[in-house]
């Protein structure tokens, strides 16, 4: 069968053209890769590592390097990003598709740089790999349960690989096609929790289906001007380039994320491609070769200790410990395996308007609150917390500690009780009143001097607690209240 296919290149003007193109492969060649599909699959067949050559894996992995972490949703072209800023001839051999989380090293100029790609985000679910996962003679309601576990946990599995990358890597890339509200809703959780980070983002608009230069221009105008306040500089390219004739590339600095870039890519091979994507390439290489890479990236310990440090944020272990280990899997190959005496189960979870995990967490909802800071450095916290639970003694107890995260620098955790009808007689009607454990985890705020003291005042009223803090300096330090 022939491997060469017609493209067409239609706009909605109702223009259009076609090409005649190479297929291009749907596979990607990685020094490893992690099957990290499902986060529950930790604590049954774990998440095998495939290499293509262990010796010069563990070789790399000592080297001092620079982390771009390439994330976007699926099918959009992250793979072939990989592919063509990680080495201009990209050898055959050891192919997979992108799965799970793969790495692949690239060297400039005695320079090392980690690719850490992921499945994209929104890869359709397949809910039967294994037959034997549900009985022949299953109900309708076990179906849809086991549906929905599995839905969950693909949410929670990508929030997890997508909060590793973003904090490990060095350089962030985002990539899109045409742009969808999909991809918008990515974008704006990406840059609500880095954008005013340290760390350089670029955005990458890549039209793979668009062969003409001024249909590239058009989508520009509608996806970048439409969609982003952004300002349009020169790409600086290298000599090599500017002497083949590429002078007029530009790249798109976003106004309101200072550390944020535009790039745009088209169809490998077609006009638009040869005038787009060199420049492209070329300008993210030497922008790798101009970074000082400060220690080694071991992608296996670094992902273990991540692993031990944040599963029990996506994953109930019944209150037992646990372990994330590195084994031997029957073929010989490393695994990651959760070992605890526990069952797992996931935690509950809810999203923000962008799709952004909100909380995870065992709590039956997150609870009203204002949280102000004076100008005499007071930090004022109030919130609706009817009915808080008693100990054994009577007492009422609200947890609190100091704890600085992406969103987050204080978690408060309470628990309410069941509201009882005042008479035994009475006919519940509508039972709304919330109940069960509750946390409250209020924002950092921008002038917010790290975190503060232990509470000054504290007062509970009416099912409103009402608390006061002096702002000092940091204590990662947990406190009891008794009410």
């Amino acid at each position: 069968m022939s491997d060469n296919k017609i493209n067409f290149d239609c706009l909605d003007s109702g223009s259009c053209s076609f090409v005649l193109d190479r297929e291009v492969s749907a596979y990607a060649e990685y020094d490893a890769v992690i099957n990290i599909d499902s986060i529950l699959a930790l604590g049954s067949s774990g998440w095998e590592v495939t290499f293509k050559d262990r010796a010069d894996f563990e070789r790399k992995a000592k080297k001092d390097t620079i982390i771009i972490g390439v994330a976007g949703m699926y099918n959009k072209g992250k793979t072939w990003f990989v592919n063509n800023v990680a080495s201009k001839n990209f050898s055959a051999g050891f192919h997979v598709h992108t799965s799970g989380l793969s790495m692949k090293y690239a060297e400039y100029e005695n320079k090392a740089a980690s690719y850490l790609d992921s499945a994209g985000f929104e890869t359709p679910i397949t809910f039967f790999n294994n037959r034997e996962e549900l009985p022949a003679n299953a109900t309708s309601e076990e179906i849809t349960s086991f549906h929905q576990i599995k839905i969950k946990d693909r949410h929670l599995t990508e929030h997890f690989l997508q909060s590793f990358i973003f904090e490990k890597a060095d350089i962030i890339v985002i990539v899109v096609g045409h742009l969808s509200f999909s991809d918008q809703k990515l974008i704006n959780k990406i840059l609500s929790q880095r954008g005013k980070s340290n760390k350089e983002i670029f955005i990458l608009h890549n039209y793979f289906e668009i062969h003409e230069i001024k249909h590239v221009n058009e989508l520009i105008e509608r996806d970048i001007y439409g969609s982003f306040d952004v300002k349009v500089v020169p790409l600086e390219i290298s000599k090599e380039l500017s002497e083949k004739g590429y002078y007029h590339q530009e790249i798109y600095l976003n106004k309101q994320f200072h550390n944020v870039r535009h790039l745009v890519t088209a169809s490998e091979g077609s006009p638009a491609g040869d005038y787009f994507n060199p420049p492209v390439f070329d300008f993210f290489r030497a922008l790798v070769q101009s970074k000082s890479p400060t220690e080694s990236f071991d992608i296996l310990g670094v992902l273990q200790n991540y692993t031990q440090a944040n599963f029990d944020k996506y994953v109930d272990t019944n209150g037992k410990e646990y372990k994330i280990k590195l084994e031997q899997a029957p073929n010989g190959n490393p695994s990651f395996r959760c070992r605890t005496s526990g069952a797992l189960k996931l935690k509950p979870i809810s999203f923000d308007v962008n799709g952004a995990l909100v909380k995870t967490g065992d709590y039956s909802y997150q609870a009203d609150y204002d949280f102000i800071l004076s100008s005499n450095h007071l930090l004022h916290f109030i919130v609706d917390l009817p009915n808080i639970k008693g100990d054994s003694n009577g007492k009422r107890i609200v947890s609190y500690k100091w704890e600085k995260s992406e969103k987050s620098c204080l978690v408060f955790d309470a628990e309410l009780e069941d509201i009882k009808s005042p008479e035994p007689k009475d006919i519940v009607i509508v039972q709304n009143r919330r109940r069960g454990k509750v946390q409250i985890t209020p924002p950092c705020l921008d002038n917010y001097y790290e975190v503060a003291e232990r509470h000054d005042t504290v007062s509970y009223e009416n099912g409103t607690l009402s608390m006061t803090f002096r702002v000092s300096r940091k204590k990662e330090q947990k406190y009891d209240i008794e009410l």
